[in-house]
C-alpha cells in the first residue's frame, strides 16, 4: 500500500470473521472499512453457525492473549 501511496482499505470477508478483521485493522496506520459478504446460498445453516463459532473463540483467544509475532503484522 505504501508503495502505491494508498492511505485506506476496504476489506470483504464474510460477516463471521469481520470482528478479527477489525482486532486485526486495528494495528495498522491507514483507514480502513470492513463490509459483510453475502453468505453463497449451499452454506447450510449449522455450518454458518460453525463458522461464526469458530471465529468468535479466535476472537476472544486474540483478546485475552494478544498477537503472537509475526512477520506480517506491526507491532
Amino acid at each position: 500500500m505504501e508503495q502505491h501511496g494508498w492511505t485506506s482499505a476496504e476489506v470483504v470477508s464474510s460477516a463471521s470473521h469481520l470482528p478479527r478483521t477489525g482486532l486485526i485493522l486495528e494495528r495498522y496506520k491507514f483507514g480502513w472499512r470492513t463490509h459483510a459478504a453475502p453468505n453463497p446460498v449451499e452454506l447450510s445453516v449449522g455450518r454458518n453457525y460453525f463458522y461464526y463459532a469458530r471465529e468468535m473463540a479466535a476472537t476472544a483467544v486474540l483478546r485475552w492473549f494478544g498477537f503472537a509475532p509475526t512477520p506480517f503484522l506491526p507491532r
